[in-house]
């Protein structure tokens, strides 16, 4: 046995904090299911590399927001809870990259598995399986449910890396680009500006101020950068929206 079940208690709690940076992609992942299976019937691969490219980059950005609003406030969290579940700080980081990885890397697995190559799919869960047990075997004794955390964000880049060049030479569907790398900046540039501002002691000014900063540092440029053209429409819709009901209001 690795860890013991106190260890094991604290791990799926810091798990669960993780567990909220790929929330925003179950929505998408319903309605892509059946867009994507059409499209593979009429042999539409426009259609799916679009989509394909267009969900990795939205849920890089809402996943990237997610991540910078749990880890900039993660100290406030722990003044919240029992002390004893500080030993899963770096579970909840190493848990966060994972879901920013796995939204990152958007429909990969439901573009298989809907293809006529979807046999594929189970192999490459059986090669997760395999690099989850043998992550865990070096991470866990040396590092105990931090490696555990390490292990998972390990298996889900490798494995998401084989599925997305897999799609690329069965399909030549690439995602990626240019905007994937000003995203990357400016997370880590609200990463610094976040690292700094956790010197001030008062938690309610800390914690104002940090939610700023993501503000004038990541979410702002997305939007003027115009990086998202789905993310800015749903904003304009619904400050419209806001605007309007005010205008009936009155």
């Amino acid at each position: 046995r690795f860890i013991d079940l106190e260890a094991t208690g604290i791990y799926s709690i810091a798990f669960l904090f993780g567990a909220i940076i790929t929330l925003p992609s179950r929505p998408l992942s319903k309605i892509a299911t059946t867009i994507i299976a059409e499209s593979w019937k009429k042999e539409d691969r426009q259609t799916i590399g679009t989509i394909y490219s267009k969900s990795c980059l939205n849920q890089f950005i809402f996943a990237g927001l997610i991540f910078l609003l749990v880890w900039l406030n993660i100290d406030l969290v722990f003044d919240l809870i029992p002390a004893e579940y500080e030993k899963g700080k770096y579970v909840i980081l190493f848990m966060s990259l994972t879901g920013l990885v796995e939204m990152a890397t958007g429909l990969n697995g439901m573009i298989i598995s809907t293809s006529r190559y979807y046999r594929y799919q189970s192999v490459f869960i059986f090669f997760l399986l395999l690099l989850v047990i043998l992550t865990n075997w070096i991470f866990i004794p040396r590092l105990g449910i931090t490696g555990a955390a390490i292990a998972s964000l390990l298996s889900t880049f490798v494995y998401n890396v084989v599925r997305a060049g897999f799609l690329f030479l069965k399909f030549r569907m690439q995602p990626f680009n240019y905007r994937f790398l000003i995203v990357g900046a400016l997370l880590g540039i609200t990463l610094l500006a976040g690292y700094y501002l956790q010197a001030i002691e008062n938690w309610f000014s800390r914690t104002v101020l940090i939610c700023g900063a993501i503000l004038v540092a990541y979410a702002f440029p997305v939007y003027f950068l115009r990086l998202s053209v789905d993310i800015n429409s749903s904003i304009q819709q619904m400050i419209r929206a806001v605007l309007n009901r005010k205008e009936k209001q009155e």
